[in-house]
């Protein structure tokens, strides 16, 4: 079933357009040009709040320094396969990092972090938050630690 558009004269059909059926209005004087306007700005107005308390909801970005250190990283990929790589970070931060990742892993897979020299200490688990072009040669990380991560480069 089509929706056919309604043909309605004058300001009383403003409250028409909160339908679901599209309304074409036709304004024959100043008084309705106004209300018209006053109600599409007044929904504008609606629509722009909630996309702000949208946007305030949204995770502040965490300062993060652009440093690269070699971290092994131990799992269970998307095929559940155990797998053990090292990899170099691209930038880190107190509570993360972000690095090249060979395995095939989606979101919220957990992997331990070990640091990659040294004694190879464990660091803590980590979080996929976000996958850079899966599946390819050039698939990217972003790591959340789980909980506070032991002897990580920045406290």
């Amino acid at each position: 079933m089509l929706n056919t558009p309604q043909i309605e004269k004058g300001a009383d059909t403003i409250k028409k357009l909160e339908t679901t059926n599209p309304t074409l209005l036709i304004i024959d004087d100043d008084e309705s040009v106004r209300k018209v306007m006053t109600f599409r700005l007044n929904a504008l107005r609606k629509k722009l709040a909630s996309l702000i308390v949208l946007s305030r909801d949204e995770a502040q970005p965490k300062p993060c320094v652009r440093l690269r250190i070699m971290l092994k990283l131990r799992g269970i990929d998307s095929t559940d396969t155990d797998f053990e790589i090292v990899t170099a970070t691209e930038n880190l931060s107190a509570t993360g990092f972000l690095c090249g990742c060979t395995a095939l892993i989606g979101l919220n897979t957990i992997v331990e972090v070990f640091l990659a020299t040294g004694s190879g200490q464990f660091t803590g688990k980590a979080r996929v938050t976000l996958v850079d072009s899966p599946g390819t040669v050039g698939q990217r990380c972003d790591f959340e630690f789980v909980e506070k991560p032991i002897d990580w480069i920045l406290q």
